[in-house]
């Protein structure tokens, strides 16, 4: 037996659940590092990481994909153009292979769809947030299709720095990905 609580994209989508920190809300025996810290961290029944540094190997493994990320922050930070959200509870070393004593986060993406269509949407708020996303998929003749998706975040920080009189940038990231699928 395996505790596995899954998310599908459309509830992710209809909840709105912009990342992994939000859906261990959601999750039991789940936490997600709670300050707005650069270093994503998650908790699974008690065990984390909070070592960051280049020799250390995380507790949690993160599979996007099925292909192991070996640092959790770029796979944990945004959810978007998600089919499925996995958390397997830990230990989970005889499924996955090592880095999963407290459990494994696996994410896997939306597939080509082999047909034209295009979805897009931007968010605007407060201190210049900018949240622009977009996937679009084209046919490759009737055996396959692409897909391209990218994602653009950006905004300042509610910090006013009075040296610099100015606000500094506190949420920038940009995502792009291409996929493609061919029988």
């Amino acid at each position: 037996p395996i505790s596995v609580s899954a998310f599908t994209g459309s509830f992710i989508e209809k909840a709105q659940i912009s990342d992994a920190k939000a859906m261990a809300l959601l999750t039991p025996g789940v936490s997600g590092d709670t300050d707005d810290s650069f270093l994503d961290s998650m908790n699974v029944r008690g065990i984390s990481t909070n070592d960051f540094g280049v020799g250390a190997e995380p507790s949690i493994g993160v599979y996007q994909d099925g292909i192991y990320l070996g640092r959790t922050g770029g796979a944990l930070s945004s959810f978007f153009d998600i089919e499925l959200v996995e958390v397997v509870k830990g230990p989970q070393g005889t499924l996955f292979g090592r880095n999963t004593i407290g459990g494994v986060i696996s994410v896997n993406r939306t597939q080509p769809t082999g047909e034209f269509g295009v979805k897009l949407e931007a968010t605007f708020g407060e201190e210049d947030l900018t949240d622009i996303k977009g996937i679009i998929n084209l046919p490759l003749g009737d055996r396959g299709g692409v897909k391209l998706s990218f994602k653009d975040v950006e905004s300042d920080s509610h910090v006013y720095n009075t040296t610099l009189n100015d606000r500094r940038p506190m949420k920038d990231s940009s995502t792009a990905s291409i996929s493609v699928k061919y029988d």
